[in-house]
């Protein structure tokens, strides 16, 4: 199909970027790259801008993760829930240095958006490419996650849920780690520039829209010019009708 060729024209190569370096996942023929930070490379934090103005919001979590960051250069990917905000966080300088030569055009999200999905209220264990990630899930929002390179110990895995608030249940355990799978697009419906048709078609839109024109004036063009055509016809149709018209 012509659209399934044009979506993969404009669509941007992506790959996961993790403690073992460079993993391809799917490519496009644009310049761009989307690079999916692993789980292991990311901390999490939840923050509450309930009472904070709409458009203040992401000034207000920019300046949450700078504060909470270990590291000089974070940057971050969420999820918004209301006024509350799931983030993973990582350092810039750490994600280009394993990334190597950084293309002109990339953009950089956490793996763990395109994990699995959102859950009302929910407790999960998940493997993934690297490690296993732990989740506790509140009224739809994502209030806890951490990363551990191998499935946790009990005592690890209890002292995870009761910093989540959740009520342990001792005699339950360590659950089974779900195997989870890299999603093409996010779970979360907050970030739909996610879920367009045509990822990354914003720096060609120029063009396209010039082609467009181009093809609308061309046909606009030889329609115009069948009409008139058509009418020079009639014109010049008329007198030898007149005449034999007269003749008769």
């Amino acid at each position: 199909m012509w659209f399934n060729r044009l979506r993969h024209r404009f669509s941007p190569r992506r790959i996961r970027l993790g403690h073992n370096g460079i993993q391809p996942l799917s490519s496009g023929e644009s310049g761009a790259l989307v690079c999916l930070v692993g789980r292991e490379l990311c901390l999490f934090l939840e923050v509450n801008a309930e009472k904070v103005p709409a458009k203040q919001r992401p000034a207000f979590v920019a300046t949450s993760v700078r504060r909470n960051a270990p590291f000089p250069d974070p940057d971050f990917g969420l999820s918004w829930e209301g006024g509350h905000a799931s983030i993973w966080y990582w350092s810039r300088s750490r994600a280009q240095g394993l990334l190597g030569n950084v293309p002109s055009r990339v953009k950089y999200f956490p793996e763990a958006l395109f994990i699995d999905r959102a859950h009302d209220d929910h407790v999960q264990l998940l493997a993934l490419e690297a490690g296993i990630e732990g989740r506790v899930w509140r009224q739809g929002r994502l209030i806890a996650s951490r990363w551990w390179p191998d499935v946790p110990e009990q005592s690890t895995w209890f002292s995870f849920l009761r910093g989540a608030g959740h009520v342990v249940d001792a005699t339950a355990g360590v659950p089974m780690a779900e195997h989870a799978m890299i999603a093409p697009e996010q779970w979360n419906a907050s970030n739909v520039n996610q879920k367009l048709l045509l990822p990354e078609l914003g720096p060609y839109l120029p063009r396209l829209i010039l082609a467009f024109g181009l093809v609308v004036t061309v046909v606009l063009g030889w329609q115009i010019g069948s009409i008139i055509r058509a009418q020079i016809d009639s014109w010049r149709a008329k007198p030898p009708a007149q005449d034999l018209c007269n003749t008769l």
